[in-house]
């Protein structure tokens, strides 16, 4: 969602974000903004794995670790939440959290699934 162009954003919305009010503050921000040209290969972020944190059938806590452009490693606290729509959404952060979404790491856990071709 980070680097979505204008014509993708709200298919991304529509069909990843849990709804809520983070998630419509998301949309009043976005709709401000233009962006067209995709980002340039090698400036976004790069997805290396993801793990499961707490589990519930209404809700998880999924950190998904990527390495950014300048090679450094981070990982960012997400939660999904299983939707109205029989399908789980990424449900958006409070703009004040107590605990940062996105941290520095300096390796990618064991026991995180890793994406192929990493």
């Amino acid at each position: 969602m980070s680097v979505a162009t204008d014509d993708q954003w709200p298919q991304i919305v529509r069909t990843l974000l849990a709804p809520g009010p983070a998630r419509d503050a998301f949309i009043a921000s976005r709709i401000q903004l233009s962006t067209t040209d995709p980002v340039p290969a090698g400036q976004a972020p790069l997805v290396l794995g993801w793990q499961v944190t707490a589990f519930t059938p209404q809700q998880a806590g999924v950190d998904v670790f990527t390495q950014l452009p300048d090679q450094s490693l981070a990982v960012n606290h997400t939660t999904v939440v299983w939707t109205g729509f029989g399908d789980w959404g990424l449900l958006l952060p409070d703009t004040n959290p107590s605990v940062p979404a996105v941290q520095t790491v300096s390796a990618v856990p064991a026991g995180a699934v890793r994406i192929k071709g990493d």
